[in-house]
């Protein structure tokens, strides 16, 4: 960096003096973090280890065991009823809290003792549901939503289907279990509701009572028997929107987790982002790069336009392989993305990286006063003028950045939003130059772009929220196809800017740029 043709390269600061080129490429050289940072390579980058360890988010998530999701059923009195995550008592504890009111004969006693050890034991070794939620007994399936036995099943069938009106003999508190649960229908109909059973999910049965005056003994005492199909058709349809609400749920978290980790990425890793824009004091105070050449030293105009263009060339270069550490670092946290092949992985990076660069920094190309001109500021306060771009670019390049900054603006897209597009761009497959090794790299990174453009449209969903849900559909189609048509002009200027770095390295291969950014660019010396 340091054989530079005698040739003069200036910083301004207003109407600043001029700075000499040595003093240039030392300030260059400490916009590193680091000076060893700069013999680093991509597939370094890439293979390395992050050494600090990343913040984890920890989520509410729905109780869990033996991998199944525990829901809860909805209480109107919750506080007053067993809790649905806690054993609901044997049938012998509640013959003893029962015993203060009525006495039982004792032979019976025994023989429910006896009936209830025996049901206990064919539970555990035929693996049954459990016990009923209404009064203990031992359970035969899910029946309208809940666990629970025969008894109690054809007891609140009967109930919704005969439109039935219970009055209770006390105060509407009776305590309903085994031995006692035929006493008072109203106290039993109120748990049967209350612990979850449905009066909508009776229309769904097919067996109809046709002897309405003595089913209720009957009912409690011989269980009528159903065929297994019957019972599994039921317990699908009663759980069948609790499982969707469930799967709904899962997804969306996922979606938020795709979310915080890419736009805590971007936020870390991008010195663009508003926040970042706010807390750096060198965008305040902006300094227009300018390289100034001996005429002495040439013959001809066109000699000058080349040194020149040659110069602000390498000043672009240094500039964005500031910007190259953090975007190869960037690529390496978007979720899944390092499970690709890793020289895929580098070819990815290498074919997408001007387009992400372009997008990241596009909030700072605007028009600057002073100059009543498009310029281009980077982290360190240095600024690239449209003029400047034109020389170091085609024109046609430059017209397009300056139209596509334009219609980003129309987007008002965030911080995160401009996150995940970076993301869906780096995964892009069915684009020129983009040629991977792997069939298994283009399926994993297309899973990955299209679970990132869910993750947008969730974002975008989330941000236009109203309460007319037909003008909320309308107005998130429009801006993702708003978005769609951005990402084309995205596409567009990367294979104009492969175009012109083709012409460098047949005119310019002999100059020095930064190693990364020269890997990258695949451009001849590095240093």
């Amino acid at each position: 960096m340091n054989d530079l043709n005698s040739n003069l390269i200036h910083v301004y600061k207003s109407a600043d003096p001029l700075m000499q080129m040595s003093q240039m490429d030392h300030n260059f050289e400490n916009l590193n973090h680091s000076n060893n940072e700069i013999d680093l390579n991509i597939l370094d980058l890439i293979g390395q280890e992050t050494k600090e360890e990343k913040s984890q988010y920890k989520y509410l998530l729905p109780k869990t065991t033996n991998g199944q999701i525990l829901i809860a059923p909805n209480h109107s009195q919750a506080n007053h009823f067993t809790n649905q995550f806690t054993p609901v008592q044997s049938p012998s504890e509640a013959q003893s809290q029962d015993k203060s009111k009525k006495k039982v004969d004792r032979s019976k006693k025994t023989k429910l003792e006896q009936k209830s050890k025996s049901d206990v034991r064919s539970d555990s070794a035929q693996g049954s549901v459990g016990l009923c939620k209404i009064c203990g007994d031992r359970a035969s399936g899910y029946h309208y939503g809940v666990a629970s036995c025969e008894g109690c099943k054809g007891f609140f069938r009967r109930s919704i289907q005969k439109k039935m009106q219970y009055k209770c003999m006390k105060e509407g508190n009776c305590v309903i279990v085994l031995l006692n649960r035929n006493r008072c229908q109203h106290c039993r109909f109120k748990k049967c509701l209350e612990m979850g059973m449905s009066r909508e999910c009776v229309r769904f049965s097919n067996n109809s009572e046709s002897n309405a005056s003595n089913d209720t003994e009957k009912g409690d005492r011989e269980p009528k028997k159903e065929n297994n199909t019957q019972i599994v058709d039921e317990a699908n349809k009663i759980t069948n929107s609790t499982h969707k609400i469930i799967d709904t749920a899962v997804k969306q978290l996922a979606i938020c987790d795709r979310i915080l980790s890419i736009a805590q990425s971007h936020q870390n890793l991008c010195p663009y982002t508003k926040i970042n824009r706010e807390k750096n004091v060198y965008l305040s105070n902006k300094k227009l790069i300018s390289v100034q050449v001996d005429r002495n030293k040439f013959r001809s105009e066109k000699e000058i336009m080349d040194v020149t263009k040659e110069e602000l060339w390498r000043c672009f270069t240094v500039l964005a392989n500031q910007d190259a550490f953090k975007i190869v670092e960037f690529a390496k946290q978007i979720p899944g993305f390092d499970q690709i092949f890793q020289n895929d992985q580098i070819l990815m990076i290498k074919s997408h990286f001007f387009k992400v660069w372009f997008l990241r920094i596009v909030n700072l190309f605007c028009e600057e006063e002073s100059l009543k001109k498009m310029c281009l500021t980077f982290e360190s306060g240095h600024s690239i003028s449209e003029d400047q771009l034109c020389t170091i670019f085609d024109e046609n390049l430059v017209t397009l950045m300056i139209d596509t900054r334009k219609y980003f603006n129309q987007l008002n897209l965030n911080d995160i939003e401009i996150g995940i597009l970076c993301g869906v761009i780096f995964t892009t497959t069915n684009e020129p130059f983009v040629n991977l090794n792997h069939e298994e790299s283009y399926t994993l990174a297309n899973k990955i772009r299209n679970d990132l453009l869910e993750a947008l449209r969730f974002e975008i969903s989330n941000k236009l929220k109203t309460s007319d849900n037909d003008k909320d559909d309308g107005a998130i189609n429009n801006l993702i196809d708003n978005i769609d048509t951005f990402l084309k002009k995205i596409s567009l200027i990367g294979v104009l800017h492969s175009e012109n770095l083709q012409n460098y390295r047949t005119s310019f291969n002999s100059s020095k740029v930064p190693n990364l950014i020269g890997e990258i660019f695949e451009l001849g010396k590095v240093y």
